[in-house]
């Protein structure tokens, strides 16, 4: 028993083991986030990858509770024996970030791009768990050694067990919190690695120093005769141990499908995924809490854990409807930003709450149940611990696997949802089973129980559809055409009754890529800044349009790499007739990666990689982003070969962007800003020399090339070139001294997201317009076709983007200004003369709906100024006058234009021939 020669000093001291439990338990989810994030950099940000590391992470924890419960119960001094661990713990902590490089070298030199999927997870699964096993093992081994220490009275044993439990995975919560919503952003990972070994070495010293007191010693069983109590196990310990395991596998489980199927709703932020994490691990805690002090009251705590399970059933079966309901009573409220960063975290927090905190909380009250019918005799505490510890943990890392890989690709999270709430029912209907001498109130509970969970279990089936939540978020007139749930995500293709129709991608809760076009300049301008296409690599497929366009180029080999499966289908069926039936030409292949390690393990070069990731605010999208990753990609390219990357600026302010630039421009020695509407498109490369316009010229003329550019309103080389905003001459200005993305400190990741609730385009065109001095520097254009002054100048590109601003603001009558200024600096290019065109009629109309005709007239004659050989504009100024009245004056105007050839020579002819009846 304890030894205590005071009666106030083992409660001091138990609170104060509790508190550095729980400092414990919040270092080991510091270490995990971590070091998820430093493997995933070298095995990818597959979902395999993760669960990898995952299971080795939890493997360990379980390896550890097993060796440290064969000895917990023999030592006289265990809080000594914790320190030590903690101490371990910290060096191996410390060791770990050290050794992920020598991983990444064997997997480059084990694994090549073809290497099959058995011999990439042999590979990484291998080295992940001989990485982890020292720092988890230890990790595990502190809850029998301390559980051997707390529990030595049977009447309290289950409240210390649960206690002792809960306290540590609050603790694991608060660590959670701490290194997702503060430690990396701001400290960076080695410091806040660093921060974590520190603190566990604080424990190690608090804990040595209680070690030293009477309280923190216990008898051993063979000091007091008890040797037999150490090797005392309850009858049907194996069956105890299977149910352990069982609620460890549908706990995780559930863990997974509940993460996805709320990442349908809610922006899958790195923040979000933060939430969900603590929310359950705290369920989970708190439940364990609250269900402690009771524990040892219950007279059967076999038949708790089984009512536990049925209660984690029931609830877990009203999920979907939870969410449906939340979805469709505040549409676009979940899944949009919302006012502020604050206001959406709560949203998001509030929505966690709702879905998983009753399940949760009841699965944490099944340890300290599971813990007092588990443990017997006082000598055999961290033992039985130790046993009941692992199996549960196996479970858990069973089924995370199972969850993931199988059921969610194979029959959807709706359906696995109903599947692990039915084997929760089926898990409570064994456990709460009255025994032989039950008496009859006790078997009216429990076919009470087990018939409403049953019930509520043969509601469900059949009764809820995936694409319900998609249609709630969706505006109307949308038509879902297909949902696919795959291992990584949720992929959804829609048609949406916009102006033009537009046909979308979405992956989990946001559309990522859709038809009309969009971001086909990142193949286009990566192919003409290449001095060859002989061989392209794609990074994240998307709708497959801007390698498509890349393609035209003549490219002989194009490799196209996505994480996703169901995206690049998604690509081949519903997105074909917009990228020209991309993965049917010859020379494209497809590979189902992480593109950052694709890149780690091919020995490939190409002469451009174009990259296309998620917004800059999504989860993992920052290892796309970061210096690390832009030296390999440089590493792949042949010498004068160029990388070109895909930067939204609407949702991503100044700062960040500057900090992508500040990045590429630290790797490479030229890049190029380019304004594709309300994007950029950035180029970098290493080689120096001098660009060819006359080659732009009669590559942009080839037909297929032509077309693409033209229906996106770049005719021309001169088009294309005004939309260079910064050149390599202006770069470094523009960067400043903007803080570099890293793999050890990926702000990006972080800040992103609480930025994305404004609007940044216009901050970010002005930043970028008031460094455009010299954009065609390394530019060389022939003798025979010299660019303009107001292009080599930038003044052209600054107009433009003055223009777009506008437009984007909608404040078209500034708008006008500036497509006329653009129109008078250059009244030969087509994409000026268009805008002005287009935007007088914008104007035009919305002047004769606000002020009359009168108003739309002079905005057709003001036009009609510098602009008189547009027979659009005369034939719009005429049929206007006819509206009025003024027949005749209209007569006028177009027998002014009469023979005269344009675009519109035939509608003028016709509208003649009207007038003159």
């Amino acid at each position: 028993m304890i030894s205590v020669p005071g009666a106030r000093r083992a409660p001091r001291a138990r609170s104060a083991i509790l508190a550095i439990f729980a400092v414990s338990g919040a270092c080991a989810l510091v270490y995990q986030v971590l070091w998820i994030r430093l493997l995933n950099l070298v095995f990818g940000a597959t979902s395999f990858a993760m669960a990898l590391v995952l299971a080795a992470f939890m493997s360990g924890l379980g390896l550890g509770s097993l060796l440290a419960g064969r000895w917990a119960d023999s030592l006289r001094a265990p809080i000594r024996a914790y320190a030590f661990l903690e101490v371990g713990i910290a060096c191996a902590g410390l060791a770990v970030p050290m050794l992920v490089p020598g991983v990444d070298r064997l997997q480059a030199a084990l694994l090549g791009t073809d290497a099959s999927l058995s011999a990439v997870l042999t590979v990484q699964g291998l080295s992940c768990f001989v990485l982890l096993l020292v720092p988890t093992t230890a990790m595990g081994a502190t809850l029998p050694v301390l559980s051997a220490w707390i529990s030595r009275d049977e009447h309290s044993r289950g409240r210390d067990l649960g206690t002792l439990y809960a306290v540590n995975t609050l603790g694991a919560v608060a660590g959670t919190v701490f290194t997702g919503f503060f430690a990396i952003e701001h400290l960076g990972i080695p410091l806040s690695n660093s921060l974590a070994v520190a603190t566990n070495l604080g424990a190690a010293a608090l804990a040595l120093w209680l070690s030293r007191t009477a309280a923190a010693q216990i008898d051993p069983p063979e000091a007091s005769g008890d040797a037999a109590a150490r090797e005392q196990q309850p009858a049907g310990l194996a069956p105890l141990l299977a149910m352990a395991c069982a609620a460890g596998f549908l706990g995780l489980a559930h863990e997974v499908v509940w993460t996805r199927l709320i990442g349908m709703v809610v922006w899958t932020t790195t923040y979000a995924y933060t939430t969900i994490l603590a929310t359950v691990i705290g369920g989970i805690g708190l439940g364990s809490l609250l269900a402690a002090p009771g524990t040892d009251r219950c007279p059967d705590p076999v038949r708790r854990f089984g009512y536990l399970q049925l209660g984690i059933g029931a609830s877990a079966l009203g999920i979907f409807p939870i969410l449906l309901a939340l979805v469709r009573f505040a549409p676009g409220l979940l899944g949009a930003p919302g006012e502020s960063f604050a206001h959406g975290q709560a949203l998001s927090v509030m929505l966690c709450v709702a879905v998983t905190a009753l399940p949760a909380l009841l699965m944490g009250a099944t340890w300290p149940a599971l813990a007092r019918a588990v443990v017997h005799g006082r000598g055999s505490v961290g033992r039985q611990v130790g046993r009941l510890y692992l199996s549960n943990t196996l479970g858990a890392v069973l089924g995370s696997f199972v969850a993931g890989f199988l059921l969610l690709p194979w029959i959807g999270s709706l359906a696995a949802v109903t599947l692990l709430a039915g084997l929760n029912v089926v898990l409570g209907a064994v456990a709460a089973r009255p025994g032989s001498g039950a008496g009859r109130p006790s078997r009216l509970r429990y076919a009470a129980a087990l018939t409403g969970a049953g019930a509520l279990l043969a509601a469900t089936l059949g009764s809820v559809d995936i694409r319900d939540l998609y249609e709630a978020q969706l505006p109307e007139g949308s038509e879902i055409l297909s949902v696919r749930e795959g291992v990584t995500s949720t992929v959804m293709v829609a048609d949406h009754a916009e102006d033009p129709p537009v046909r979308r991608l979405w992956i989990q809760s946001a559309w990522v890529a859709g038809s009309g076009g969009g971001h086909v300049m990142i193949g286009h301008l990566g192919a003409l800044h290449a001095p060859k296409t002989e061989r392209g690599l794609g990074i994240a497929f998307g709708t497959g349009q801007s390698f498509a366009a890349a393609l035209r180029h003549g490219f002989e080999r194009l490799d196209c790499v996505d994480l996703n499966q169901e995206v690049i289908d998604a690509g081949a069926k519903w997105f074909a007739e917009h990228n020209g039936r991309l993965l049917q030409q010859p020379g494209v292949s497809t590979y189902v990666q992480d593109g950052r390690s694709f890149l780690a393990r091919t020995d490939a070069r190409y002469d451009v990689i174009m990259m296309e990731p998620l917004q800059p605010w999504s989860a993992g999208a920052v290892n796309l982003y970061t210096r690390e990753f832009y030296q390999l990609a440089a590493s792949r390219l042949v010498p004068g070969g160029v990388v070109t990357q895909w930067m939204p600026i609407d949702d991503v302010p100044v700062e960040i962007t500057r900090s992508v630039v500040a990045t590429l421009a630290e790797v490479f020695a030229q890049v190029w800003i380019y304004l594709d509407y309300g994007d950029l498109v950035i180029v970098a490369g290493n080689g120096g020399a001098p660009i060819q316009v006359a080659k732009w010229r009669e590559r942009i003329a080839r037909p297929g090339i032509a077309t693409d550019l033209a229906a996106i309103d770049y005719d021309d080389v001169q088009s294309v070139l005004s939309t260079l905003l910064v050149g390599p001459q202006d770069i470094a200005a523009y960067a400043g001294d903007a803080p570099l993305l890293t793999d050890a400190r990926p702000f990006m990741e972080f800040a992103a997201p609480r930025t994305m609730y404004g609007s940044w385009f216009e901050s970010n065109v002005e930043a970028l317009a008031s460094n455009c001095r010299s954009p065609m520097a390394g530019f060389v254009s022939d003798s025979s076709a010299p660019l303009p002054e107001a292009l080599i100048s930038g003044a052209l590109a600054r107009t433009f983007a003055a223009y777009l601003v506008a437009m984007n603001n909608d404040q078209r009558e500034d708008a006008l200004v500036y497509a006329r200024a653009a129109y008078e600096l250059s009244p030969d290019l087509v994409r000026a003369r268009g805008y002005y065109r287009t935007t007088t009629w914008l104007v035009a109309r919305e002047r004769e709906q606000r002020d009359g005709p009168e108003a739309a007239a002079r905005a057709y004659r003001e036009h009609l100024q510098a602009d008189p050989e547009f027979l659009g504009m005369w034939l719009n100024l005429a049929l206007l006058e006819q509206r009025m009245g003024n027949a005749s004056e209209a007569l006028r105007l177009l027998e002014e234009v009469e023979g005269k050839p344009g675009e519109f020579a035939d509608q003028v002819a016709v509208a003649l021939q009207e007038l003159r009846r």
